[in-house]
Parts: C-alpha cells; sequence; structure tokens
C-alpha cells in the first residue's frame, strides 16, 4: 500500500554496490521531496575488489560519488548485490529458526563465491504469529565489508547500515503496493547475470540465483519452468500469503530487460511488470530520476524508516564490524584505563562491605521470584492436566457409544496416533470398516505426522489424506483436514457408528 513520506524523510542517501557500478539514490528534504539519482563505474580492470587494486578503484568511484553529490560528513546506507553477499530465509517456530541458524553460520564459510576468507554474517528475526518466525541471514566476505569501510573512512563518510539489494527491492515494491496482497516475484537483472527474489508485504521470503553461465541469456525460461515450483514454495513453507505467484516484476538496464520482456509477455499466465521507481510516492518530484530502474534498490534502501528503539527486521552487515571494531579497541583501552581501573577496584571492595545485607535481601527477593515462576509453571501444567482429563472423558463418552469392542481398539489405535497438537473433530465410519477422520492442528506437518502413525498402526490400512484447508480456531489459525481409512479388523465392521467429537 502506498504511503505519503512527505514528512517523515530528511535528506537521506542510499547506494548500491554492484559488480562494476555505483548506483546512488537521494532523497533531497524539502515540499515535495526531491528524488535524485547518479551512477558511475568503479571497477575497470581490477579483477575482483579484493585485491589492491580493486580497493583503489573502488575508492575512486566513491570519491566521485562524494565529490559531485558533496556527502563528506554525510551518513550513508550500502545495499549488496549477489556478487558480494548470498541471503538466506527460513520460516518456522522459534526451535527451528534457532536450529537453522545455528546451521547456517557453521556453513557460512563454504560460500566459496563470494572469495576466500572469513566471512561475515547478519541476520535478522521477524514474529510473523506467537508460533512463527521469519528469519533473514546474509553472509559476505569479511574483507569485501572491510574494503568498503575503509574506502568510505577515507573520503569522510560513514557507513550506517549495509543490506542485500533484494531485500532494498522488496521495501520498493511493498512501497509501490505491488505485493500487499500476494507474493511477488523479482527479476534482478545485473552485470553478473539474475538474481530471482520473491517478496510478501515487504519483506523477502527467497534468494535464489540459477546457475550456469548461460542464465542471463535464458531469465525468461528459467522463470517460466521455475514458477510452479517456486509457488509451491510459498504454499508450503510461507502457508500465510494468499494469492498465487502469478505477477512478475523486472528491474534492470533497459537493454538487459528487453529481451526478457519480449520472452515473458508469450506467457499468459503471467502478468509482467518493469518496476517504476516514480510509483513509490506520487507527492514526490522525479525530474532528477534518470530513466530506468537500476537505481531502485539504492532506492529501497532510503525508504527503510525504522528508529533505534525498535528492533531491525532486515539484516545490517555493519553490525559486526562495529563489534569486531569495539573488540580490537579493548586491549588498547586496557592499557590506558589501568590506574583507574585500580582505584575503582577498591572503591568497589569498600562499596561491597556496605552492602551486605542489601545482598541478603536481593537474595530473599530472588527467591521470591523464583517461587513465583514455580507457581506460574504448576498452574500451567495444572491447565494442561485438566485439558488432558476433558479429552479423556470425551474418548471414555465415545468408547460407551461404540457397541463393538473392536472399534473401541482401532479408535485406541487412531489416538495413540494423535501428535500433541491435533485434535479430532467427526469420525465417520460406515459398514464395511471404511472410516473418515476430520479434525483440526496447528500446523501442516502435525497433519502429516498423524498421517504417517495411521499408516502404520495395526489394523488401519488404506490410509490417505483427502486434503488440507486453513480455518481459524480458538486459538487462531488452524490446519483443517480430512483423512480416509480402513479399519482391517472384521470384527470392527459389523455395524455403522457415526460420531461427532
Amino acid at each position: 500500500m502506498k504511503t505519503n513520506r512527505s514528512n517523515k524523510f530528511q535528506s537521506t542517501v542510499g547506494i548500491e554496490i554492484c559488480r562494476s557500478h555505483l548506483h546512488l539514490a537521494r532523497l533531497i528534504a524539502g515540499n515535495p521531496i526531491r528524488v535524485h539519482t547518479r551512477s558511475v563505474q568503479w571497477r575497470r580492470d581490477a579483477p575482483t575488489m579484493l585485491s589492491e587494486l580493486g580497493a583503489r578503484e573502488l575508492t575512486a568511484g566513491l570519491k566521485l560519488l562524494v565529490s559531485h553529490e558533496k556527502l563528506h560528513g554525510q551518513r550513508i546506507s550500502l545495499a549488496l548485490n549477489g556478487e558480494f553477499c548470498v541471503t538466506r530465509v527460513k520460516t518456522g517456530s522459534a526451535d527451528v529458526v534457532r536450529r537453522e541458524l545455528a546451521q547456517l553460520e557453521e556453513r557460512s564459510a563454504l560460500y566459496l563465491s563470494l572469495g576466500t576468507g572469513p566471512k561475515a554474517l547478519a541476520a535478522s528475526v521477524r514474529q510473523i504469529d506467537a508460533r512463527h518466525q521469519h528469519l533473514l541471514l546474509t553472509v559476505s566476505n569479511k574483507k569485501i565489508l572491510e574494503t568498503i569501510v575503509a574506502a568510505a573512512d577515507h573520503l569522510g563518510i560513514e557507513i550506517d547500515t549495509i543490506e542485500p539489494s533484494l531485500v532494498a527491492l522488496s521495501r520498493c515494491v511493498s512501497s509501490i503496493g505491488r505485493d500487499a496482497d500476494r507474493p511477488v516475484l523479482i527479476v534482478m537483472l545485473n552485470e553478473a547475470g539474475v538474481e530471482l527474489g520473491i517478496t510478501y508485504q515487504g519483506h523477502l521470503i527467497l534468494d535464489y540465483r540459477p546457475g550456469g553461465r548461460s542464465a542471463k541469456e535464458e531469465v525468461a525460461a528459467i522463470v517460466i519452468n521455475h514458477l510452479a515450483r517456486l509457488e509451491r514454495y510459498c504454499q508450503r513453507h510461507y502457508g500465510y500469503t494468499e494469492g498465487r505467484l502469478d505477477h512478475v516484476i523486472l528491474c534492470g538496464a533497459d537493454e538487459a530487460i528487453d529481451p526478457v520482456r519480449q520472452g515473458l509477455e508469450r506467457e499468459e499466465a503471467i502478468t509482467l511488470e518493469i518496476l517504476d521507481p516514480t510509483q513509490v510516492d506520487s507527492s514526490w518530484d522525479y525530474s532528477e530520476l534518470a530513466t530506468g530502474s537500476e537505481s531502485s534498490a539504492a532506492l529501497g534502501v532510503c525508504l527503510y524508516t525504522g528508529d533505534a528503539s525498535t528492533p531491525r527486521d532486515t539484516p545490517n552487515l555493519m553490525e559486526q564490524l562495529r563489534a569486531d571494531k569495539k573488540t580490537r579497541l579493548l586491549p588498547a583501552l586496557a592499557k590506558i584505563t589501568w590506574p583507574i581501573a585500580a582505584t575503582v577496584v577498591v572503591a568497589l571492595a569498600l562499596f561491597v562491605l556496605t552492602l551486605y545485607e542489601s545482598n541478603r535481601n536481593t537474595a530473599i527477593a530472588n527467591r521470591l521470584s523464583e517461587y513465583e515462576t514455580q507457581k506460574v509453571r504448576a498452574g500451567r501444567i495444572k491447565s494442561e492436566m485438566i485439558h488432558a482429563d476433558k479429552k479423556v472423558a470425551q474418548f471414555s463418552a465415545l468408547g460407551e457409544k461404540l457397541s463393538n469392542a473392536a472399534w473401541a481398539e482401532a479408535l485406541s489405535h487412531v489416538t495413540h496416533c494423535m501428535p500433541s497438537d491435533v485434535w479430532l473433530e467427526r469420525f465417520d465410519a460406515a459398514g464395511d470398516g471404511t472410516v473418515r477422520i476430520s479434525g483440526s492442528g496447528y500446523n501442516d506437518d502435525a497433519v502429516y505426522e498423524l498421517v504417517r502413525w495411521l499408516q502404520q498402526a495395526p489394523g488401519i490400512s488404506d490410509v490417505s489424506l483427502e486434503g488440507t484447508r486453513t480455518g481459524s480456531g480458538r486459538t487462531g489459525r488452524v490446519i483443517k483436514f480430512d483423512v480416509h481409512c480402513k479399519f482391517t479388523d472384521q470384527a470392527a465392521a459389523n455395524g455403522p457408528e457415526d460420531t461427532d467429537g
């Protein structure tokens, strides 16, 4: 959804660093806000930014922007395209996200496409609902980041944030209002080839890099061949999204976009659009905006409106660099401050003696706090026991209504197959032993676990999941399901039973 930012922004500068070019976008405060863009080529002869020549050429390219735009002494934000960083996305429960984050951090050294040497990581975790979190983890070569920061320090500019270009583009697409109701596929064309990203409500939910040297020339075919699989990915891992993945937005230089546009326009099932930065805010002045969408990622960097009091919902690679800088300063700081530290130690020793009784009171308060915690835990356990007793009573009543002992035994098999976060709502049985089970669960994995255990249960055969659908329950969003199976015990097929849970 579009929003008017005229009263929110001060002058802001965003720069995207690509393989050979720097794209700048600047929001100049005023009424109206003016949007200004500029692009310069920074790499000419250097094989990589990791070389000494690459560092010099990057500094020279940034110097051109600083000189032309008079940026000396200003704070800027940067975006790195896929040449310099890799972003991984994961959604799930807090435990799943935490486990996946640890595994990704362990594997970060294996991203050889980013160059040799230690890697820098930046993660952000966003709470989707009470049970699910959305993780973004960005990995970059630490030496590349140090080269960029050193060039900025040399030119007298301060870097505030460094984030992936696709994250910034997702923010830009969201400002235009394209991904408010359904996921959108971003096709970002650059010198390195193509990057595919899926955005939903301003958040990146997939970063995909097609392999092969010919990927850039075959982008249209790649998008068409992968669209159905990417749509299934959204539905499986992001069940909260709505709508089909049939909206494709192209971003890049005009000469790169034209062949891709021609290839995709032949697909009637695809809604194709070229990203137009002038739609971000209708009240802005775009007279200083260069044609095309190459500066869209830089503009997306400028659109970040988070403040220091709220957690950042996108990765910032500068955080690790600042932490490393503080770590290196500690030894030098210790040499300077040891006389003060000695004085402080003596003062603290005297102070501790006077706080003996206060510490005893603190210990008592901590015990009381622990008691309150245990009391709350006991109350929660009691509530769970009451819930379990109700479930037992329901199944007991159900057992009393069954006229045949074999049905009770079969029902016992079903209950033993139920995960803790799945419950039954209907149990329909026919005279030939055919059974239809309906119920609800908190997530798809719990439903699939129920089906898997039913398939292994004795006396039950022909188990199949007829379908799932999203519904609402007393605790919020649930997954409703229907399972079809057959009780192979012939004694259970003597009479039909129809029971509502």
